[in-house]
């Protein structure tokens, strides 16, 4: 009697498998717990505030536009990279929420990841652009933007739009790689844990990493140089309050989002080795974080400006007033630097008392 032994179905299977796109990590879908929840209700809060203030935002801006000034513009774009990363939000809380995780397909992913890049290297560039400014004012006694020349403000933060979307270009090219191979049924296990997934991983990465740091230096050396400035002169207490929104303003900007740029930098310096997973949860729930920054922007303008709080609380008791003036504190493009007097005639008489002085 002879034992025959068929063992065409373990050699005969040549195949191979997949474990980066046919292994769901079921145990991390599992272990999601109260993350699945909080994460999306803080994505829907911040996108309920986020919208109403920046429409109210808006409308002022909407109302007083033939009489804007510097500081208008900037508050507008600032306004703009906030409305781009509140865009992206019921697509972060979906994926959260979801067990499965993305179900908005490839293109959607796409589209999403750039936006937030894109509002998050905007959102940067301008605050550093709007510091610089402030540095070459006070400590240069450089006037870069003037009332007379508003057209100028709207070409440097057109320049600033242009250079994050060239910026992001890495980010373009390597969601490009993400294909239906990645898909799970009809639902990517995570569009954000997938979107750095090519050979375009890391000039996106060390891009994004580049733009946060340097800025980052250069924005501690304006602080530092001004404030010091500031604590020498004569009025140091009324020109601190001058500097006091948009040293606000960046220091609520890092908070937010340096948890998840250093998430980010672990996971970059991580996934050089081939068996690395992703820890998506942590990258989420950074990333839902960085995304509370979309509206702090307006109650950061409603306690610190007192102009906007006043217009505020008078629209909401009997309509709206006059909007003429500045209505931020920005500073921006002011007429008279900081080390000048705000008393033209001061100056008069200082200077002609100079002049017989010296004739004396």
């Amino acid at each position: 009697m002879e034992l025959e032994v068929d063992l065409g179905g373990i050699f005969l299977h040549n195949g191979t498998y997949d474990y980066d796109t046919d292994y769901t990590y079921e145990d991390e879908l599992e272990s999601r717990g109260a993350a699945a929840v909080l994460i999306p209700l803080l994505f829907s809060i911040v996108l309920a505030f986020g919208v109403l203030g920046h429409t109210l935002v808006m409308v002022f801006l909407g109302l007083k536009r033939q009489s804007w000034s510097i500081s208008d513009i900037f508050v507008l774009h600032l306004g703009l990279t906030d409305v781009i990363l509140l865009i992206t939000q019921p697509f972060w809380a979906a994926q959260t929420a979801l067990r499965l995780g993305w179900c908005c397909g490839v293109f959607w992913c796409r589209i999403n990841g750039a936006l937030f890049n894109i509002s998050f290297y905007c959102g940067m560039l301008q605050l550093l652009c709007i510091a610089g400014e402030r540095y070459l004012n006070i400590i240069r006694s450089v006037q870069l933007f003037t009332q007379k020349k508003p057209w100028l403000t709207h070409i440097v933060c057109l320049v600033i739009w242009l250079v994050s979307i060239l910026l992001s270009i890495p980010d373009w090219v390597s969601m490009l790689y993400i294909q239906e191979k990645n898909m799970d049924g009809e639902n990517l296990c995570s569009c954000f844990a997938n979107i750095y997934r090519s050979k375009w991983q890391i000039p996106a990465r060390v891009i994004h990493h580049v733009t946060f740091l340097l800025p980052v230096i250069l924005l501690t050396i304006f602080f530092y140089y001004i404030l010091k400035q500031i604590q020498d002169s004569a009025k140091a207490c009324e020109r601190l309050r001058s500097m006091k929104l948009i040293l606000v303003l960046a220091l609520v900007f890092f908070l937010c989002w340096t948890p998840y740029n250093i998430s980010l930098i672990i996971d970059t310096w991580k996934s050089r080795s081939k068996t690395y997973v992703p820890g998506k949860m942590t990258l989420l729930a950074t990333l839902a974080l960085a995304c509370v920054h979309a509206c702090l922007r307006p109650l950061i303008y409603f306690g610190l400006c007192e102009k906007f709080r006043e217009k505020t609380l008078a629209a909401a008791k009997c309509g709206l007033e006059d909007l003429n003036g500045d209505l931020w504190d920005l500073g921006v493009g002011s007429e008279n630097m900081p080390d000048q007097s705000s008393n033209p005639e001061e100056m008069k008489q200082i200077n002609s008392m100079g002049q017989q002085s010296d004739k004396v």
